[in-house]
């Protein structure tokens, strides 16, 4: 064994590397073993090294990659560490608390989000809870429940930057919709990653979602000059060609035959750009076109052209398309071989200043040659479309537009996704649904996110609408749809809610819509904090009456599908209305059997009669294990049932 002389006797360099291998939690006590120990322990190198290695995600506030690239010494790297551990150890606890109890769970869930980006590794780590821990379930769910409600802050606030006028890059605002998909899957709207061999070709289990999209469109560009070293001395029209060119041969764009043009994920960048078979729509197809464009000094932008989204490419100021110097004065330095932009960017969609060109057109979902303006117009004709307002459709369209219709495209998406779903089981007169908890989840969340984007872009500031008097404010008709998603499936939106949606119509004096979502937010909060009824099995009627514990699956005697108890009535609680219409009379016990509220495998929650379950014990329960958490601590596979985690509420089950 080396003695600690020899040791020491090592360079400090040497001492350093090894330094590297020691737990950060181990190194005070080797800084107690000498001066030398105790300096080359407090190096900034070192500490920079376990930030870089052991955090992957960090707040924007911090500026990490700029840190990264800095003098080593011009960072307190030991003190952004030990910021780290504490906000590792604040979530932490957090969770724990959320676990423990349900009472102030919103409030707990907003402490971990306002610690920003920070807050992701630890969430992840949680979020994959090994089988072994013994609320493995329930933390999944809950660290799940909180991301998602940091990746919505994060997208909501892409949303919000765009409404008050910020500049917001193209991939960014269609990147937000991707990040309400993202759930516990690593990633977001641009993580940094090293990415070899250009785009990767693996299929995700869940959906095909893992949004590294400023990382994979900068690789895109880069990987494009690698194979275009000539670029730069193109003119514009065959630098917008060759990238036309580029994005078909590498199939970025378009469907392929087979792939349904509604398919839900076609209206995602994030999907386009990862999955092997990069679908997009239209939009999406020229979006991707437009960033890469963009990284290349190509003026390009969304044209909203009706039905289908064409991409338009203008030169720069002072020259033609072809390369035609026309105006040498106003050429700026570089001219035509730098490539820059002038006065528009895909964000704003506006014609650059004082623009001599008309600009070129390209259809890059369908190919990689211009679409002549003759073509366009024309089908502008066929629509209704007089000449003089041809341009009007002619012109780029700022983000804000693209984001939009994109919301609309995933509204027209989930609606027939969901009956594809819900009536697909019918074909052999099978009353149920071929229940996929993924694909219902997804498009729940992607519905949602339009929801959310339609809202915030479509209803002017209350100071932009003075003078509108009884005339209606658009983006009213979203209330009731945010309402019904957020109070039943993300009920710890409620400060988004407050901070983004209730100010928008904070000038409206009367307005029902509005003070039914106050005191929604209002009930919610209450309920947080008043802790639950708690039910026991202690009077001679629930022994009697209530023969199923909360935990055990059944199946549906008639329809057949399958669920777990979550709650019991000694008998029907429901209000006479709600027993007229279900028919509880009829059944052959009435309505003083036990009832029983369930999570079903299609995410619904039910309450139905005793008479209707057959309890189950099965080995597992695929489709409802993701769900369960939300109620549960774990699966026992020995007694085919759930361990409950809301004994504060049924502390005999």
């Amino acid at each position: 064994m080396i003695s600690i002389n020899s040791f020491l006797d090592l360079p400090d360099e040497v001492i350093q590397a090894i330094l590297c291998y020691v737990p950060p939690v181990d190194l005070p006590a080797v800084q107690k073993v000498s001066k030398r120990l105790n300096r080359l322990s407090n190096e900034p190198l070192l500490w920079r090294y376990h930030c870089k290695t052991q955090f992957k995600y960090w707040d924007p506030s911090h500026n990490i990659q700029q840190k990264f690239k800095q003098r080593v010494a011009s960072v307190d790297w030991k003190k952004l560490y030990i910021h780290r551990v504490v906000v590792d150890r604040t979530v932490t606890r957090l969770i724990d608390s959320i676990l423990e109890i349900q009472t102030g769970r919103i409030g707990k869930t907003q402490q971990i989000v306002d610690l920003g980006y920070d807050a992701k590794d630890t969430l992840l780590r949680h979020c994959h809870a090994g089988d072994e821990m013994e609320d493995a379930l329930a933390r999944r769910y809950y660290s799940d429940s909180v991301l998602g409600c940091l990746h919505r802050t994060m997208a909501i606030e892409q949303w919000s930057k765009l409404k008050f006028g910020e500049d917001v890059p193209l991939e960014r605002a269609l990147g937000a919709f991707d990040m309400y998909l993202l759930h516990d899957r690593e990633g977001d709207i641009d993580e940094v990653s090293e990415i070899s061999g250009g785009i990767t070709s693996s299929v995700l289990t869940r959906s095909p979602v893992v949004p590294k999209i400023s990382a994979l469109l900068d690789a895109l560009a880069n990987k494009f000059r690698d194979q275009h070293s000539g670029f730069d001395e193109l003119s514009s029209r065959e630098k917008a060609l060759e990238l036309a060119a580029f994005v078909r041969e590498n199939n970025l764009t378009g469907l392929r035959p087979e792939r349904a043009y509604r398919d839900l994920y076609n209206n995602f960048i994030g999907v386009a750009l990862q999955d092997e078979d990069h679908p997009s729509l239209p939009l999406v197809s020229v979006a991707i076109y437009c960033c890469i464009a963009e990284r290349l000094g190509v003026d390009a932008r969304p044209c909203g052209f009706p039905f289908h989204v064409h991409a338009m490419v203008y030169p720069p100021e002072g020259w033609t398309l072809d390369g035609v110097c026309i105006n040498p004065e106003r050429t700026g330095s570089g001219g035509q071989l730098a490539g820059k932009l002038r006065g528009t960017s895909p964000t704003n969609g506006l014609s650059p200043s004082g623009s001599e060109q008309d600009p070129m057109y390209l259809d890059p979902f369908r190919s990689d040659k211009e679409t002549p303006v003759s073509d366009l117009k024309s089908q502008l004709s066929t629509i209704g479309v007089t000449a003089d307002k041809h341009s009007a459709f002619l012109n780029g369209s700022p983000a804000s537009d693209i984001v939009l219709r994109t919301a609309r495209n995933i509204v027209y998406s989930v609606q027939e996704s969901h009956q594809q779903v819900i009536t697909g089981g019918n074909r052999n007169r099978d009353p149920r649904p071929p229940y996929n908890t993924h694909a219902l989840s997804d498009m729940e969340d992607a519905f949602y996110a339009a929801l959310w984007a339609s809202i915030i872009l479509s209803t002017p500031l209350p100071s932009d609408r003075s003078h509108r008097g009884l005339i209606p404010i658009p983006g009213r008709q979203y209330l009731p749809h945010i309402v019904k998603h957020f109070e039943h499936q993300n009920p710890m939106d409620v400060t988004l809610v407050e901070r983004h949606i209730i100010p928008l119509f904070c000038d409206e004096q009367r307005d029902e819509q509005r003070d039914n979502l106050l005191e929604t937010t209002r009930v919610m909060r209450a309920g947080d904090v008043i802790p639950k009824r708690v039910v026991k099995r202690d009077s001679d009627a629930a022994s009697l009456r209530v023969k199923y514990k909360v935990g055990q699956v059944f199946r549906h005697r008639r329809y057949g599908y399958q669920g777990v108890v979550t709650g019991w009535d000694v008998e029907c609680d429901m209000d006479q209305g709600w027993i007229l219409h279900n028919r509880v009379d009829r059944l052959d016990k009435g309505r003083h059997q036990s009832f029983y509220h369930v999570l079903v495998e299609d995410r619904s929650v039910r309450y139905i009669a005793e008479e209707n379950m057959e309890i189950e014990q099965p080995e597992w329960v695929g489709e409802l294990m993701e769900l369960a958490g939300k109620h549960f601590k774990r699966w026992d596979k020995k007694s085919g049932t759930f361990i409950s985690n809301i004994r504060d509420e049924y502390p005999d089950d």
